[in-house]
């Protein structure tokens, strides 16, 4: 495995992340989230929040109602629906939102941000046309991470869904990925599949 080099900012500052939200929520919420799961990443990073391109029309989940966050809600394609053009939108929305808060050094994501960070970084190791001329993402933070089921959209990204030989290879990301997932998470959370597909090709 080659060397890591540490992430840094420019001189004197913190590294930028790009954060995005869970499936039926919003930046403001994901923004609480951060803050109540460590209150030291604003002093680790510099976040930048950003909305999903979709709206999410359902009422909102429990979570959301609690922390008293209210819409308008996003979610990143139609988890249940015809989402055939939500993926190639989505990650169209967070290119533009690199390009606009250049350099930004990593992605972290929730659940459903989670799995699109993922596309990203896959894509950044493809040498995606889309990325062309961006500063390199370093890293990447997944918060309740899943990978998509066998076939369907994702299967242009990720490649059959597959932990040997060659599936394998085509799946892995290049960069250092954290997965964090709960001991009780019920969001259908797999972080030992996020791990196969995230080790540095």
């Amino acid at each position: 495995m080659a060397a890591v080099e540490p992430v840094k900012g420019a001189a004197g500052s913190r590294p930028r992340v790009l954060c995005l939200h869970g499936f039926g929520t919003n930046a403001r919420f994901m923004r609480l989230q951060t803050k109540f799961i460590n209150p030291e990443f604003n002093a680790w990073f510099e976040l930048v929040f950003m909305d999903a391109p979709h709206p999410y029309r359902l009422p909102p989940n429990q979570d959301v109602v609690l922390m008293g966050v209210e819409g308008p809600y996003f979610q990143w394609w139609d988890l249940h629906g015809d989402s055939s053009s939500g993926l190639a939108e989505a990650i169209d929305a967070v290119c533009a939102a690199l390009r606009a808060n250049a350099p930004v050094h990593g992605l972290m994501g929730f659940s459903q941000g989670a799995l699109l960070a993922m596309s990203v970084c896959l894509l950044q190791h493809r040498l995606d046309p889309r990325l062309a001329g961006l500063p390199a993402l370093q890293f990447a933070i997944c918060w309740a991470g899943f990978l998509p089921p066998k076939g369907g959209l994702f299967e242009p990204i990720f490649g059959p869904m597959s932990t040997e030989g060659e599936s394998r290879e085509r799946a892995r990301l290049g960069i250092p990925v954290v997965h964090i997932c709960g001991r009780q998470d019920t969001t259908g959370a797999d972080p030992v599949r996020c791990l196969e597909a995230s080790e540095q090709g």
